[in-house]
C-alpha cells in the first residue's frame, strides 16, 4: 500500500518512481496504448524527502521558544543524517538523484544563498536601530 500525504499527483511522484513504480509510464501505457501493467513490488518502509524543502523549514520556519530547542536539535540531526540514510537505502531523496545531480546542487546553492542573506540582514537591522537611537 502506498501512502502519500500529498494530494497532487506529481507532488509525491519521485518516491514511487525511485522505488520502481513508474506511475507516469503506467498511466501513459494505459491511456495511450491500452496496456495494463501487473502489480509491482517495492520495498516497504522507505520514505522520500526533499533536502531543500527540509532545510528551508528547518532554518527559515517560524521562530521557536526555548522549549522547542530540543525538538529543533532533533530535526537538525535528522536533516544532517539524510545523506547517510540515502546511501544505506532507508530514504530516497527527490533532490539528489544519481542520474543528474545538477538540480540538487543548484537547490543547495539557493538554500545557502538564502541562509547567508537572512544572516546578513539580521545584524544590519540592529545596526540601523543603533545609529538612529544615537542621533535621536
Amino acid at each position: 500500500m502506498f501512502l502519500s500525504a500529498n494530494s497532487r499527483f506529481w507532488g509525491s511522484l519521485p518516491l514511487p518512481v525511485a522505488l520502481g513504480v513508474n506511475f507516469p509510464l503506467f498511466l501513459y501505457d494505459l491511456l495511450v496504448l491500452n496496456v495494463w501493467h501487473p502489480e509491482v513490488g517495492y520495498p516497504p518502509g522507505i520514505i522520500g524527502r526533499n533536502f531543500g524543502l527540509d532545510g528551508r523549514s528547518l532554518f527559515f520556519g517560524p521562530g521557536g521558544s526555548l522549549q522547542q530547542v530540543g525538538a529543533w536539535a532533533t530535526d537538525l540531526a535528522s536533516f544532517a543524517a539524510q545523506p547517510v540514510r540515502w546511501l544505506t537505502g532507508h530514504e530516497r531523496s527527490d533532490t539528489f538523484v544519481r542520474d543528474d545531480l545538477r538540480p540538487a546542487f543548484a537547490e543547495c546553492a539557493v538554500l545557502a544563498r538564502s541562509a547567508v542573506r537572512k544572516l546578513s540582514r539580521t545584524p544590519a537591522k540592529n545596526l540601523r536601530l543603533d545609529k538612529s537611537a544615537a542621533h535621536g
